[in-house]
């Protein structure tokens, strides 16, 4: 159930950078966070962050 959450919340996230900010992930990388292991979402999350300030430069 935990990670069926971080799941939805992870697809509504990148829902929300795609329609509101115009930002679109590489299929790869969205891929990936959407199989990962929920003990390390919060390090991929950090990752994911650093991706989308580096972007937004």
């Amino acid at each position: 159930m935990v990670e069926q959450d971080h799941h939805n919340k992870l697809i509504s996230f990148l829902d929300y950078l795609q329609n509101e900010k115009g930002i679109t992930l590489p299929e790869s990388l969205v891929d990936s966070y959407l199989n990962i292991d929920h003990r390390k979402l919060k390090e991929e999350e950090t990752k994911l962050r650093e991706y989308i300030r580096e972007l937004q430069k």
